[in-house]
């Protein structure tokens, strides 16, 4: 009989640790994204897209574009400078404040000097930035740019 309250106490514990696991994992920012060109094409570019897969308000610490040698463009950044050229228009559909699940936040089509292959966001409560790919960029490829995105300073 004492091991049966064992087991039980060992088996309340568990599934005690999973809810609790699961309830934290719901209130974790849960943000896909998307680069490529927009359908139908509006205008030639590359376009970021930003989906909220949360039930919660969320607020987008940096988003931006990532070249072949893994360099990341913030937005947010060129945004403070105020040298940026008038004429460098940025098509900006919703808000980098994401209320609630299936929020969409987009940038673009935009058309940089140097080839952008991929995009990244990352929000307030989130560690690491969520990146996206051309499809015509491989998978090693894919995997350098991560491994190398994933160890550069936060934006702060």
């Amino acid at each position: 009989m004492d091991a049966i309250q064992k087991w039980g106490t060992v088996i309340g514990a568990v599934i005690a640790v999973s809810a609790f696991a699961l309830n934290l994992r719901s209130k974790s920012d849960k943000i896909k994204i998307d680069f490529g060109p927009t359908y139908p094409p509006i205008s030639p570019g590359e376009s970021l897209h930003v989906l909220s897969c949360s039930d919660h308000r969320m607020k987008l610490k940096d988003y931006g574009f990532i070249d072949r040698s893994g360099a990341m463009l913030s937005l947010p950044a060129l945004d403070a400078f105020e040298s940026r050229p008038e004429d460098d228009h940025v098509p900006v559909s919703g808000s980098s404040s994401l209320e609630k699940r299936g929020d969409i936040f987009e940038i673009g089509p935009v058309r940089l000097r140097d080839k952008q292959i991929g995009a990244y966001a990352i929000t307030v409560g989130q560690r690491f930035r969520r990146t996206a790919f051309h499809g015509d960029i491989g998978l090693p490829m894919r995997l350098w740019l991560k491994i190398k995105i994933a160890f550069k300073p936060k934006f702060q």
